[in-house]
């Protein structure tokens, strides 16, 4: 956001003549400036929001399922699920 503000800022300075965008055309008026505003504003809650559902997708995997992405030395991954691979699981065990 703090980006944003300067972005307008810096329209409002006239240092920036002119922004193109894919989706929308921007104009140099209060109600172009406002909607730049609220583009940045909903690009921000966007990825906000996705960050907090992909974190929440991955704590519940681990919790509920026990599934994980990161290898654990002793145990053998089998469709995400970890189980002790014998040998190596009680090694490490001691060694702990």
């Amino acid at each position: 956001m703090l980006e944003a503000g300067m972005i307008i800022d810096m329209v409002d300075q006239g240092v920036i003549k002119d922004l193109k965008f894919a989706t929308h055309h921007f104009s140099k008026d209060a109600n172009g400036k406002m909607l730049l505003g609220m583009a940045f504003v909903l690009s921000k809650q966007y990825s906000d929001k996705l960050g907090q559902e992909v974190g929440r997708g991955i704590k519940n995997r681990l919790i509920k399922y026990g599934k994980t992405p990161t290898p654990k030395h002793g145990y053998l991954n089998e469709n995400g699920i970890y189980k002790p691979d014998g040998n190596n699981f009680e090694l490490i065990c001691e060694a702990w």
